[in-house]
């Protein structure tokens, strides 16, 4: 019984194992393709911090990607001054979410802000609800 099944899965193993995959491509270096994911945080970090209490914490995810860029060697392209901008202004809201504990009272304007910067890189993002 156990040959017969070995003899019946093995099929089943190989198909995955053919010529007939797609070759890799390696999109790390794709500068466009980085801005658009830039571009799914920074919206959904506005979102989110919309809803939360501690919008700090969905904003400190924006900056933390934007300052390690360069340590994680991201493809910045053409689009590092949009990022410097997204980054002047998403600093000092973190700081003023983290010093009010909680929302500050111009949280949404500033948001809106964020997300107005955001939409300046490339590509069509997924709305998030």
């Amino acid at each position: 019984m156990p040959r017969l099944l070995v003899f019946l899965m093995a099929p089943l193993l190989l198909t995955g194992c053919g010529s007939s995959e797609r070759p890799f491509t390696d999109n790390s270096k794709d500068a466009d393709l980085y801005a658009l994911d830039v571009k799914q945080i920074a919206f959904s970090t506005v979102t989110m911090a919309k809803r939360s209490r501690e919008p700090a914490d969905q904003i400190q995810i924006l900056v933390g990607e934007i300052e390690s860029q360069e340590a994680n060697n991201r493809p910045v392209g053409s689009y590092k001054p949009i990022y410097a901008e997204l980054l002047a202004a998403a600093k000092p809201l973190l700081e003023d979410c983290k010093n009010a504990n909680g929302k500050p009272a111009n949280l949404a304007v500033r948001l809106d802000a964020l997300k107005a910067i955001a939409e300046k890189l490339p590509g069509q993002t997924q709305v998030v609800r």
